[in-house]
């Protein structure tokens, strides 16, 4: 394999901040498995108080990188 781009894509904002907390709450398998019940709950409480700050600022869009490989 061999190296044919690596670039940086922007993701585009995905809705609310308050949507977005709606859609992590209702994701049956995801990160969250890796948690312990209290961290869960001090991850969920932070994110409901920047969400009660500013429910309909819109969610940050953000940099991937995209790594592009051909066979040689």
């Amino acid at each position: 394999w061999r190296v044919a781009d690596f670039a940086k894509l922007t993701e585009p904002s995905a809705g609310t901040r308050a949507e977005r907390l709606a859609q992590l709450r209702l994701r049956p398998y995801s990160i969250f498995e890796q948690f312990t019940p209290e961290e869960l709950a001090i991850g969920f409480e932070r994110l409901e108080a920047a969400v009660a700050a500013a429910p309909d600022a819109r969610v940050p869009s953000y940099e991937q990188p995209l790594l592009t490989l051909t066979r040689p």
